[in-house]
């Protein structure tokens, strides 16, 4: 599943905020080079605009109409938009300004007030072209204005280029949106009195102008050098070096070994190691850096064993305590520039472990990774991988079945481990049989009971089918039992992503349960994108659908009395989603002690970095995070984080999501630098 923060502000389009002749503009959007769909603005004589957005990635997609009228100054005078989202949640807004009144409604937020100046209404769900018009008016409105129902926009242009196509030259500048969200938003503009999308690329989807698809290549190249600029001037501001011999006084270590908090110690650090660990006040007074731990509780670093990195979730991560991400699916070029700036210290970010993503080809294929054709092109991407030092692959959902035994086995000869998605037209007893070493989300585990023949879960209908017939499964029934106790004599491991599942009792307009306990730390954009649902699920289909979750969540419970090892990804918001994650399998029954083993050694243990991480222990990478109040206890206390140690950097929380827009979760630890570097031995007496 890609990143809802993805699906949350989309790409941006640009449409011209004046009256003009009748015109219509079409954008392509591609996957990996392939179009997915389009969105087509067509603009009438009186300057109306009439939007089409329909496009389909890895089998799901938006599918909008929308209807807007302009004012002079480029802001909404009357704006409509009906249709559905990304995974099927009804989409419906409105918004009129009459005089100096504006009005707006929508699920979950219905309001009325008087601009005390240019504002434009921002809609949580939309096609990119309303998204873009919130730029055009910005820049109508000499480059900054305030957002319905609240916020404020900022437009900076920090590039220019030219490009050639089927309609001529034109020449475009990049543009970055800041005010959106954790990070600005980058869409290339044409120049001029009257600017207009020309494109907008990222990694995993471009959008571009039809007849010059040809320049998306070196668009999305300009664009991540954008992007890679605003991440290290963020990282050069906010990183605290800890060169020579760092001490860390007066914490209270968590074994993960014994999943219990140890007396009052120091930690020493040096060279980006742990070196020793005392009893408090025992430790060398001549360090070079010292952190004041003030009593709280050292965590090993929180491994998330579900992400698909972007370079503006790496600040989120470290903010929550989150040193590993094991990333499950992304574009391979892009993930290696990113893991490359991260060592550089050039961007904020965790450690990344790396698993390679093969698809089958299909319509409904998700283009991340390498996409294949037969068993022999599965091989040479088995290959690929192993020759970059790859050691799990993720299978994914148009892989076809009939490949799954031969490419396995070519993988186990390789030394390469296998889990993933289950491939459509598959059950999941059928790919643990055939070697799958681990299995992704609990629904693709669950559809092992509810798949006929013929059903094509490359759809949404792998989400469908779990809210519709889940109630009726018997979680006790022999058939159940059976293969969890198959799942556990094979070593199956499952990443569970209980967050994504919680999606299931989200009603569209109410905030997201998943995030409810830090809305009002986010920025407002994100508050109000929190009650749009990815499901279409209402008050009345409530109750049954939390019959599901509830099922789901007993399940979890299920595998883990069995023996199953299960490690905790989130496959979702970066780094707040591992703590709901975490909050759910202690809801769910799990002990809290036995949660934070999940999330640091036995995750450590999966990720094959059970020597370097996962403990706090001699010789161990300095991966801590130092916690307010007690997880073991209360597991909600994982929010509070005050300090992280990544090897020889130490990052305050409290800088970072001040620097994204976040209000603080915790306050900030004292730490001290000599500012002379002590000599390598003791001077002879």
């Amino acid at each position: 599943m890609r990143r809802w923060i993805s699906l949350l502000l989309p790409l941006l389009v640009v449409t011209a905020a004046s009256a003009a002749p009748a015109s219509r503009v079409e954008f392509n959007v591609m996957f990996q080079g392939q179009s997915g769909g389009s969105e087509v603005a067509t603009t009438a004589a009186d300057g109306r605009v009439h939007v089409e957005q329909h496009y389909r990635d890895n089998g799901r997609g938006p599918d909008l109409s929308e209807d807007y009228a302009l004012a002079p100054d480029g802001t909404f005078r009357r704006y409509r938009v009906r249709g559905t989202s990304t995974f099927g949640s009804r989409v419906k807004a409105d918004f009129i300004r009459e005089g100096s009144s504006a009005r707006w409604n929508a699920p979950g937020e219905t309001g009325q007030t008087v601009p005390s100046g240019p504002a434009v209404y921002l809609p949580i769900e939309s096609s990119f072209h309303t998204y873009a018009q919130v730029a055009v008016a910005a820049l109508a409105n000499g480059g900054r204005i305030g957002l319905l129902p609240g916020g404020e926009l900022s437009v900076k242009r920090l590039a220019s280029r030219t490009v050639t196509g089927t309609a001529g030259e034109h020449e475009i500048g990049l543009y970055a949106l800041i005010g959106l969200g954790t990070e600005p938003q980058l869409l290339w503009l044409t120049e001029g009195k009257t600017p207009r999308l020309f494109a907008a690329v990222e990694p995993w989807l471009g959008l571009i102008e039809k007849g010059y698809e040809a320049e998306a290549v070196a668009l999305g190249q300009a664009t991540e050098a954008a992007k890679a600029a605003l991440q290290q001037e963020l990282a050069s501001s906010l990183r605290h070096p800890l060169p020579g011999l760092t001490v860390i006084r007066n914490v209270r270590v968590f074994d993960s070994e014994t999943a219990q908090v140890g007396q009052p110690a120091d930690i020493t650090v040096f060279r980006g190691r742990i070196t020793t660990i005392r009893p408090a006040g025992s430790a060398p007074q001549d360090a070079q850096a010292t952190i004041d731990g003030g009593g709280r509780i050292a965590l090993p670093g929180l491994f998330d064993m579900h992400a698909h990195l972007a370079p503006s979730d790496g600040a989120l991560h470290l903010a929550n305590g989150v040193t590993t991400v094991r990333d499950l699916g992304n574009q391979n070029d892009a993930l290696e520039t990113l893991r490359d700036s991260i060592a550089r210290h050039e961007a904020i970010g965790p450690r990344v472990v790396v698993n390679g993503f093969i698809e089958g080809d299909s319509p409904n294929a998700a283009r991340n990774g390498i996409v294949v054709n037969d068993v022999d092109s599965a091989k040479r991407a088995v290959d690929w991988y192993a020759e970059r030092g790859v050691r799990q692959l993720k299978l994914y959902n148009s892989f076809k079945p009939e490949w799954v035994p031969p490419v396995v086995a070519h993988a186990h000869e390789r030394g390469l481990k296998v889990g993933g998605h289950i491939p459509a037209f598959m059950r999941a007893e059928e790919a643990v049989r055939a070697g799958y070493d681990e299995v992704h989300h609990l629904n693709q585990l669950l559809l092992n009971f509810l798949v006929k023949p013929g059903d094509d879960t490359r759809t949404l209908l792998r989400f469908t089918l779990i809210r519709d017939l889940l109630p009726e499964l018997d979680l006790d029934s022999r058939e159940v039992r059976d293969f969890i106790a198959l799942l556990a004599a094979r070593g199956t491991v499952v990443d569970p992503t209980l967050t994504v599942h919680e999606a299931f009792i989200h009603v569209g307009g109410e905030v997201d349960p998943s995030f409810a306990a830090i809305s009002d730390h986010l920025p407002l954009t994100f508050q109000r994108a929190l009650r749009s649902g990815l499901f279409d699920v209402t008050a009345k289909t409530l109750p049954r659908d939390r019959i599901v979750f509830d099922r789901i969540s007993r399940f979890l419970k299920q595998l883990f009395d069995a023996g199953v090892t299960v490690v905790p990804g989130t496959d979702g918001f970066a780094g707040f989603a591992l703590h709901r994650e975490l909050e759910l399998y202690v809801a769910a029954g799990i002990p809290a002690p036995r949660v934070l083993q999940m999330a640091t050694r036995d995750a450590a243990r999966v990720a094959g970095l059970s020597a370097e991480a996962g403990r706090i222990a001699p010789g161990y990478a300095a991966d801590l995070v130092l916690v307010d109040g007690d997880p073991t206890t209360s597991i909600s206390d994982i929010r509070r984080v005050a300090a992280v140690i990544q090897g020889d950097t130490l990052w305050q929380p409290q800088e970072l999501f001040t620097a994204l827009g976040i209000k603080p979760f915790a306050g900030s630890v004292g730490w001290t630098e000599s500012p002379v570097a002590p000599p390598l031995l003791p001077a002879t007496p």
